[in-house]
């Protein structure tokens, strides 16, 4: 690899590390302003994301909570308006989670800001440049997908104890 290279894939790690690091701080800033965990926000859009439903199972797979940390999350979901449970066409005595769409909606004005700055950033680029961050995003999700699996495999750090990651 060239160091001109090297320089950018440098400077984009960086610029993608700056991007996570407001994107977890903007959830914890909207969980706060909806009474709701960032880890709840999460695991909604993953719901939303996923086709407008989720079995619970879907949820402790995609994010690596617990059982009873998801029925925790699902729970306060339900609670807040955000999800019904719905049962499952394929098996009747398990349910899906369903997204409720106005409230939805008023989630999303949270987000609202970011979103028309992106949608303006990303209109000045041109089909083809599009295309190219939409490989992107995508080859970079399956890879960030791929590490958490090797990630979750690793021992704790001595000292940190074996905490699950809570809701």
């Amino acid at each position: 690899m060239t160091s001109s290279k090297q320089k950018l894939v440098g400077e984009l790690s960086e610029g993608i590390r700056r991007m996570t690091a407001l994107g977890v701080l903007i959830s914890d800033l909207v969980a706060e302003r909806v009474g709701l965990t960032s880890n709840d926000l999460e695991c909604l859009d993953l719901i939303v994301l996923g086709g407008g439903k989720a079995a619970p199972g879907d949820l402790v797979k995609a994010s690596g909570l617990t059982s009873g940390a998801i029925t925790g999350v699902i729970d306060r979901l339900e609670a807040a308006g955000c999800v019904r449970r719905q049962p499952d066409d394929s098996d009747r005595r398990k349910f899906v989670l369903v997204p409720q769409p106005g409230r939805i909606a008023e989630l999303s004005a949270y987000y609202a800001p970011v979103q028309e700055a992106m949608h303006d950033l990303w209109s000045t680029y041109t089909t083809q440049q599009l295309a190219t961050l939409v490989d992107f995003t995508r080859r970079s999700s399956d890879a960030t997908s791929a590490a958490v699996e090797k990630i979750r495999a690793m021992r704790p750090l001595p000292g940190s104890g074996s905490r699950r990651r809570r809701a």
